[in-house]
């Protein structure tokens, strides 16, 4: 009972970490749809006074940043898909070790049973001796009370 009680706690708290990292993963993605949706605020703005200018130059300058904030964002997406595969990885590595720690404890426990099921299998096998040891004496003892009735 108490190892299922441990193994639910411990499912529990692995089920508690997981939730705990989609939640950082859910703040993550909306930190970075802002970053997003602020990048092409600022997108925006810099077409339309390319626009207004009607510069060449400025066009080039445009589509010059406009290449450097893609690549920028690739490395960005590259860099956060590492993070999380790294935090994944934790994780899967925390939850290898909770589950050799339980392997680790329902193993001492097995072999506390085992000694109690030895013990307990020695105690019956000397109270059986026991036992015998009685039953003999006891016959003993009635073989001699018949042979004293009948001297008398």
């Amino acid at each position: 009972f108490q190892a299922a009680e441990v193994e639910r706690s411990v499912q529990q708290q692995q089920l508690q970490e997981l939730q705990e990292a989609a939640e950082v993963e859910k703040v993550s993605r909306q930190q970075l749809q802002e970053a997003l949706e602020a990048a092409e605020v600022e997108r925006v703005a810099q077409q339309q006074q390319l626009e207004v200018l009607g510069d060449v130059k400025q066009e080039a300058k445009r589509r010059l940043a406009k290449q450097k904030e893609t690549h920028i964002k690739a490395l960005e997406t590259v860099q956060a898909e590492n993070v999380a595969q790294q935090q994944q990885l934790v994780k899967l590595h925390q939850a290898f070790e909770a589950i050799e720690a339980e392997k680790t404890m329902q193993q001492q426990q097995l072999e506390v049973l085992q000694e109690a099921y030895n013990t307990a299998q020695s105690e019956k096998m000397a109270q059986q001796e026991q036992m015998q040891q009685l039953m003999q004496l006891h016959e003993a003892a009635e073989e001699e009370k018949t042979r004293q009735q009948q001297q008398l």
